[in-house]
């Protein structure tokens, strides 16, 4: 499973860089905080120890269904008064693979990339891309709580396969998620 091996090392990476943004931002604001009101402010916590996958958590499956939403809008099967829709293949892509990412963290903060790993294993890549629907696994995915560890699996394989009904390879999709997570690598590290 490299493919997905590499997804999590780069989404580590995203969060890793934002974890140290976010305990920067923290410190700062705590030494501002005591040279201000002296000793009324007597914290000593370590902000280095911040955990931000449970800091974040909530605000990332927000995320996830928002950029869900904006796929969705770019896709446009749902707009049935609108019959000039162009996708622009392109941005659906990169849409794409900001749900990959958030979906990808969330995995890494619920400490289940082991058992999505086993789970991915007995699938190809090209078996990854097979019967899907855009309208049901959009659906799937919309109204997935992401609870169980059933549910990020499940909520993995609709994202694929909903862009494999519509054409696009695996491969393709692997490699739009890189090029869009080292742009957020760059835009974290530029503190976007």
């Amino acid at each position: 499973m490299i493919w997905f091996d590499e997804i999590v090392s780069l989404q580590k990476e995203v969060d890793n860089i934002i974890l140290n943004k976010i305990n920067e931002k923290r410190r700062e604001e705590h030494n501002i905080c005591s040279t201000r009101f002296g000793k009324l402010i007597n914290d000593t916590k370590d902000w280095s120890e911040i955990d931000f996958h449970f800091f974040t958590f909530d605000k990332r499956k927000i995320a996830f269904n928002v950029e869900l939403g904006e796929l969705g809008n770019e896709l446009g099967f749902f707009k049935y008064w609108k019959f000039n829709h162009k996708i622009d293949r392109e941005r659906v892509k990169y849409e794409w693979a900001d749900c990959l990412a958030f979906l990808t963290s969330l995995i890494i903060s619920k400490n289940i990339v082991e058992h999505v790993k086993g789970n991915l294993e007995s699938y190809s890549k090209e078996s990854m891309m097979l019967g899907g629907s855009v309208e049901r696994e959009f659906k799937g995915m919309m109204y997935n709580n992401l609870v169980t560890k059933q549910d990020y699996v499940t909520c993995l394989h609709e994202l694929f396969w909903m862009m494999g009904s519509i054409g696009y390879s695996f491969d393709e999709l692997i490699e739009a998620y890189k090029i869009k997570t080292n742009e957020n690598i760059r835009r974290a590290k530029e503190g976007y």
